[in-house]
């Protein structure tokens, strides 16, 4: 019969100890329970382990080779348990990549919902710009990601993402819109025409879509900026000018307040639609966390922003 590794574990302590009774207390079990454990593995393996002494024990000679035994199985078995931890741990930890822009919006509600329903799952939002999401999931940076495409750009990816196994959903239609200060000239205005941007100067993000028409660009002052609190500080304070998918736009209360105005953008060469989607590989190569992950990007945008 084979003699049980917690068993193993004991007569380590016992040899640490020096003493049934101290090894005992440190592995909250009787003496007489440990002294029990002992005598029955002596038993088995049909030797001394430990001589009995005043005040102690020591290893036998064939005990100090049990002993020796005993650490290397023990230490084989703990690394065995780091390796499933780690697994585990890998498991539970979901990569979401996605634009800043992005982010900015799901990060707090995506969290919020997966700490209430599923408090083990961890997730890693690493940003990524634009159309480099689809790259890097074919790449196997993850398995999840979300980004605008322009409708060209997404024309453009399906076939590759058909080829390498990676599904594309479009989550909505977002739309380009102006963002200025409330007392900006064109602040009125029920809807802006691109030439109504020319000499403007424009705070834009640095994956800004020029795909639906780019005059945008033409006879303008602008600078790029990574994230969308900049933007909308660059023209609040700056008296500039933003253009902006409705999404980033409403995604924060910082367009509640009463320095900033919204006004919808038409008049483009295309149609002024900007597909927000989500990417993700096969659902049966999907971990059980990152299609939970999955299903709760899914809810989060069954209806359009405002």
């Amino acid at each position: 019969r084979p003699v049980r590794l917690d068993y193993l574990s004991d007569l380590i302590e016992i040899e640490r100890c020096q003493s049934i009774s101290g090894a005992a207390q440190n592995l909250y079990l009787g003496q007489t329970t440990l002294s029990t454990i002992l005598k029955n593995v002596e038993a088995e393996v049909g030797f001394k382990i430990f001589e009995r002494l005043i005040g102690g024990v020591a290893p036998t000679p064939d005990g100090e080779a049990v002993l020796s035994l005993a650490k290397e199985i023990c230490a084989i078995y703990e690394c065995i348990q780091q390796i499933g931890q780690a697994d585990r741990q890998s498991e539970r930890t979901v990569t979401l990549l996605a634009a800043p822009s992005i982010i900015c919006g799901l990060a707090l509600p995506l969290n919020a919902i997966l700490q209430r329903d599923h408090p083990y799952i961890t997730l890693n939002l690493k940003e990524t710009t634009g159309e480099e999401v689809g790259i890097r999931i074919i790449q196997n940076a993850a398995n999840i990601g979300i980004t605008y495409y322009s409708r060209k750009a997404l024309e453009e990816f399906k076939p590759i993402a058909k080829k390498y196994n990676v599904c594309i959903h479009v989550l909505f239609q977002d739309k380009l819109c102006a963002l200025l200060p409330l007392k900006h000239p064109l602040a009125a205005r029920d809807c802006i025409m691109p030439q109504d941007f020319q000499k403007e100067s424009l705070a834009l993000l640095s994956h800004f879509l020029t795909d639906s028409d780019t005059t945008l660009l033409k006879n303008n002052r602008f600078i790029y900026l990574k994230y969308v609190d900049q933007v909308k500080q660059s023209v609040a304070q700056q008296n500039m000018v933003s253009i902006l998918c409705r999404y980033p736009i409403f995604c924060d209360e910082d367009i509640n307040n009463d320095r900033l105005t919204v006004v919808p953008i038409s008049g483009f060469n295309d149609e002024n639609q900007i597909p927000l989607c989500v990417l993700h590989r096969e659902r049966k190569n999907l971990c059980s966390a990152e299609q939970i992950l999955l299903e709760h990007i899914l809810t989060c945008f069954q209806s359009s922003p405002p």
